[in-house]
């Protein structure tokens, strides 16, 4: 990012893939950002073995580092006219709710491995530029999403209309419709795993 940032043009866009805290959390992390311990673990997980409340701790310290990385990567952006977009592409399950499972498999979603957050950062020009989007944005915090249409949202976000995009798709919309169903491999995440 900071040699990418050193030949500025006038438009930029970047996307950076992050490990974040997948498995093996443990190799998520430096040693320096080693922040939890098995003993950090609360209830009602503090019940588990050591070596998976160990596991747990050390997904924790992989979150820990991951924001880390985000925050310094809003920074690099703070005197610019800027939008940073954050989206894990899954959460991880980690023996919730009495499971003997951790991490995560596309063919059996929980609650735990569908529900990522969305965070949308936007640099002081950004919000003096761009008001509306910002304004946008903002009345779109509560609304009920799949990251499977982001695109729709991005290309609202940046002003570009394809015969694709749709704005009942887009979260910062007007026009946005919540599906009614939010399906995943066949079960319906509102009434079954929410």
């Amino acid at each position: 990012v900071d040699e990418a940032l050193q030949s500025p043009v006038p438009k930029n866009f970047y996307l950076i893939h992050l490990m974040g805290g997948h498995g093996l959390y443990y190799m998520r992390f430096p040693y320096i950002f080693s922040k939890f311990t098995a003993d950090d673990v609360p209830p009602p997980q503090d019940e588990l073995s050591q070596e998976k409340r160990t596991e747990i701790a050390q997904y924790e310290n992989a979150l820990y580092y991951n924001d880390f990385i985000v925050t310094s990567l809003m920074g690099k952006f703070a005197d610019k006219d800027a939008l940073v977009v954050y989206i894990p592409d899954h959460g991880e399950a980690l023996y919730d709710r009495g499971s003997t499972f951790s991490g995560h498999i596309e063919e059996h979603p929980t609650k735990e491995t569908l529900e990522v957050p969305m965070i949308f950062w936007a640099s002081p020009a950004y919000k003096a530029h761009h008001p509306e989007k910002w304004q946008a944005l903002r009345a779109a915090v509560n609304r009920p999403y799949m990251t499977d249409d982001f695109i729709h949202t991005l290309l609202d976000l940046l002003d570009i209309r394809t015969p694709e995009y749709d704005p009942r798709k887009s979260v910062i919309n007007p026009a946005f419709q919540p599906r009614a169903h939010r399906m995943v491999q066949g079960h319906d995440y509102d009434t079954e795993m929410k």
